[in-house]
């Protein structure tokens, strides 16, 4: 490999690793969530999409996007979609709901990361 090759090719590098540094800057470990599950993986064509379990999680905690996002990008998903609860994931997945799937979707839904953009559990579902 001569010097012209390597020098686009260590520049391009550095760019990428700056770029990662970038978008990873502010994301929390994700050991900060004690215990998460990845369900019903899809894969896609900019990133896979997913049902994502955290028991530990609820509404009330402050950095739920931060650890929403930090969970996505380790995960490689484009779409995630947050519980707390298995029940909660089921009726994610019906095709039609009992009204007690709708109550369980609605306690059990803490959030979603599409596309980059973040939306509030309770800005989809309110009790």
């Amino acid at each position: 490999m001569g010097p012209r090759i390597r020098l686009p090719l260590l520049a391009t590098l550095i760019l990428l690793g700056a770029g990662l540094w970038w978008v990873l800057r502010d994301a929390p470990p994700v050991d900060t969530v004690s215990d998460y599950t990845v369900l019903n993986r899809l894969p896609g064509v900019g990133g896979d999409a997913a049902d994502v379990l955290i028991p530990s999680l609820s509404r009330e905690d402050e950095d739920r996007e931060a650890v929403f996002r930090a969970i996505a990008t380790t995960e490689g998903l484009d779409t995630a979609f947050f519980f707390s609860t298995n029940e909660a994931v089921d009726a994610h997945q019906a095709f039609l709901l009992s009204p007690q799937q709708l109550q369980d979707l609605k306690a059990g839904f803490l959030g979603q990361v599409r596309d980059g953009a973040y939306t509030p559990g309770e800005d989809v579902y309110s009790n």
